[in-house]
């Protein structure tokens, strides 16, 4: 593991393109300059990349950490991170919830009955 550099990767950043690190991990940049960093496992004979964030505010040190876990996640503790995530995601409050939820809990405290009124 180890194939980039910090420089390579502040360069890469430049450059739309795919760049392997090694170990599975690799950093993709798109032609509107955003990058992120994946980190390729196998889970189920099934290969799926697991996005690791952007690569603007992972450092190339970070993402190495990051994909280790993750890939300990998966082989050692059998976990499905890609489930966990989407899990996470449906369990989620919105920001419409968390305003109605807010405005409910409050409606009795505001002098103006117009602004109790509105939803």
């Amino acid at each position: 593991m180890g194939k980039l550099t910090a420089k390579q990767v502040k360069d890469a950043l430049k450059v739309p393109g795919a760049y392997q690190d090694g170990d599975g991990l690799f950093l993709k940049v798109d032609k509107r300059g955003g990058a992120s960093w994946y980190v390729r496992v196998q889970r189920d004979k099934k290969r799926r990349d697991v996005s690791l964030g952007s690569a603007k505010l992972i450092s190339l040190a970070e993402a190495r950490g990051m994909a280790v876990l993750a890939r300990k996640a998966i082989k050692i503790e059998g976990r499905d991170i890609i489930a966990e995530r989407r899990k996470d995601r449906a369990e989620a409050v919105t920001f419409r919830q968390a305003a109605e939820r807010y405005h409910g809990e409050n409606k009795g405290g505001w002098k103006s009955e117009g602004y109790a009124a509105q939803p």
